[in-house]
């Protein structure tokens, strides 16, 4: 994540606040749709991709919907 003047957050910056807050499954969304997006151009080299998900978004009511609209859109 970057800041307003394009330097780096570290992430023990944001995800304590962030999962205290309930928007872990955001962050989750962007991260799996941006990692799609980019991956999808260089599939078959890379093989496979893994994106660790918090709890937060695995229990949240959309993630399976979520999860499928970033594959689907990706065309991976």
């Amino acid at each position: 994540m970057l800041d307003k003047q394009g330097e780096i957050i570290p992430p023990y910056v944001f995800l304590l606040p962030t999962e205290r807050d309930k928007l872990m499954h955001k962050i989750d969304h962007r991260v799996m749709h941006n990692s799609m997006q980019q991956m999808a151009s260089i599939q078959e080299q890379l093989g496979c991709l893994n994106i660790n998900l918090s709890g937060q978004t695995i229990a949240h009511a959309d993630c399976y919907e979520i999860i499928v609209s970033a594959i689907k859109r990706s065309a991976m």
